[in-house]
């Protein structure tokens, strides 16, 4: 984490050299199996620059291996700034949602498989950062974290 190096618009050219990739240790992947889910959350404890959670990009998918249909194209939520431009497949370092939480809305509840996603960092450390889903958006599953990057 290292810091952006790259003007790359795609998920391959967000890499650990880059920065917006980190390697997840294997107990925190999601399970083998799918897990339901209407509502993504996103929270920190901040950074050492601020307050705040910021997302470059956010992608969920039925498949356990992140292919096929990206289920949070275009979606926003009822809680953070800017919640389409982390959701438009774009991976531009410029085009952040920020907030603490973030929550994206799925429309109905969806079988999730894996979940991809970059932060937006400049060297900044996040610390307890943590990845939720819900069903109805008052009960939360932990499903990342918490965990400091």
């Amino acid at each position: 984490m290292d810091g952006y190096e790259t003007a790359g618009t795609n998920a391959a050219n967000h890499d650990s050299v880059t920065d917006c990739k980190i390697n997840v240790p294997q107990n925190y992947y999601l399970p083998t199996t799918t897990i339901p889910a209407r509502y993504i959350r996103l929270t920190s404890d901040g950074s050492t620059v601020n307050a705040g959670t910021y997302m470059v990009e956010i992608q969920a998918f039925e498949s356990s291996d992140a292919t096929g249909t990206n289920l949070l194209y275009q979606k926003t939520g009822p809680n953070g700034s800017n919640l389409g431009r982390a959701t438009d497949n774009s991976w531009v370092k410029s085009q952040y949602s920020s907030g603490n939480p973030e929550i994206w809305d799925l429309g109905t509840v969806k079988n999730l498989g894996s979940i991809k996603f970059a932060t937006y960092t400049d060297g900044r450390v996040f610390t307890n950062f943590r990845l939720s889903v819900s069903e109805d958006n008052v009960n939360w599953t932990n499903i990342l974290g918490p965990m400091t990057f």
